[in-house]
């Protein structure tokens, strides 16, 4: 036993990481087998990504720069947005603002005069520079809480320039679920996030 604890304990990074990833990949898969080909037919041709997007998320908003998905539930949200922006550097405090201003111009909370931003907490968002299969960009991790209304949750981002260097695409996933355990929902929209391609 102790020498079993101590193996496990010298490589608890590694076998943490490996049961995360596993845990997403099968998301994937799954989202794979029931996939909503519109939606990603969309997604490919106004930001020129490919992504999966699994069956029961529709379009909320779609702007030129802009395309917000939603999958609601009577006790709960989850949310994707995906949108681009003329090209900035990968910083957390410029992926922050724009997320900010991109939440405040297109999505309406349920009060009026309500939008959700990047919550302001020492130390989050956590933001650390990542590959998606050929993809690098900016990943971010953190909670979003609303201007004039008590709505908020976790969400999870990443940022990456265009392969012409014109401009940033960022795909965010966020869930509002007030009176359940979140983790779950979370995993599943940074499952879609992370199946850019």
């Amino acid at each position: 036993q102790d020498s079993c604890l101590a193996l496990f304990l010298a490589h608890q990074d590694e076998i943490i990481k490996t049961m995360y990833d596993n845990d997403i990949a099968r998301l994937q898969n799954a989202h794979r087998k029931l996939n909503n080909a519109v939606i990603e037919k969309k997604i490919k041709e106004k930001f020129g990504i490919r992504m999966t997007v699994p069956d029961g998320y529709f379009v909320g908003r779609e702007e030129e720069d802009f395309l917000w998905l939603c999958f609601r539930t009577p006790k709960n949200d989850r949310f994707v947005m995906i949108y681009k922006s003329p090209r900035y550097e990968l910083t957390k405090e410029n992926v922050v603002a724009e997320r900010d201003r991109i939440t405040k111009a297109y999505i309406q909370g349920a009060v009026a005069g309500a939008y959700p931003v990047v919550a302001d907490l020492e130390g989050y968002p956590l933001a650390k520079m990542m590959q998606l299969r050929y993809h690098i960009g900016l990943e971010l991790r953190g909670l979003w809480s609303s201007v004039r209304d008590k709505m908020g949750g976790p969400f999870y981002s990443f940022t990456q320039v265009s392969s012409d260097s014109t401009f940033c695409v960022t795909v965010d996933g966020f869930v509002y679920a007030p009176q359940e355990t979140k983790r779950d929902y979370l995993r599943e929209v940074e499952a879609i996030v992370k199946s850019i391609q």
